[in-house]
């Protein structure tokens, strides 16, 4: 039997695909861990405390960010940012969504929620054609361009939802009022909500909607 060289040489340079974990539980990392377990795929582990939304997805690229709601929550402004910025793919694994799979495009790429207590056949077969699938979106010089305002949004969202008054932030950040009030709406514009309260309650369809 003669072996097919061109099927060889297509295993051989098949693409790498770069999986990031981001949980609190180890028993919850490791079965992630087992369902991501393949020849070309190479999975990296991130405690919550060490997770950035921007530096993951803008220096590490990786194909799939794979993150517990628990850890989102602690950066929901953030990833509002930096989820209409970069192109990527994200499950969200959650607990407070009864809906079995509901996918949420944005701006910057593709966020699948997932219930907890679904199949695992089910999330296994989701994990591998996500992570085998092209970004949909690719970086533009616009979004570059705009990064930094959207940055400066990040800023000012942050501690309004951690309850600090509108001119405490001015002052902490050295702009008026008036721009914090700007960037505040430029925001919630952005993640297709009205109020801070709408992010508050886990709103995550209207937080992540370009």
């Amino acid at each position: 039997m003669v072996n097919n060289p061109d099927n060889g040489s297509h295993a051989m340079h098949e693409k790498e695909k770069r999986i990031i974990i981001v949980v609190r539980c180890v028993f919850t990392l490791q079965g992630l861990s087992a369902l991501c377990h393949s020849a070309h795929w190479r999975v990296q582990a991130i405690t919550p405390e060490a997770f950035d939304a921007y530096t993951v997805l803008n220096d590490q690229r990786p194909d799939l960010l794979i993150i517990e709601s628990e850890c989102f929550d602690e950066q929901r402004s953030q990833a509002l940012t930096v989820m209409n910025v970069l192109p990527h793919k994200t499950i969200v694994l959650t607990n407070s969504y009864s809906g079995g799979l509901c996918k949420v495009p944005s701006a910057g790429g593709t966020t699948i929620m997932v219930d907890k207590s679904g199949s695992v056949m089910a999330l296994k077969w989701l994990l591998q054609r996500t992570a085998n699938e092209r970004h949909s979106v690719q970086p533009g010089p616009c979004r570059v361009r705009h990064h930094r305002a959207r940055m400066a949004e990040r800023e000012v969202l942050r501690p309004l939802l951690n309850g600090d008054s509108p001119d405490a932030v001015a002052e902490r950040m050295g702009i008026t009022y008036s721009a914090v009030s700007r960037y505040k709406m430029s925001a919630l514009r952005r993640a297709g909500v009205r109020t801070l309260n709408e992010i508050v309650i886990g709103n995550y369809k209207g937080l992540l909607t370009a």
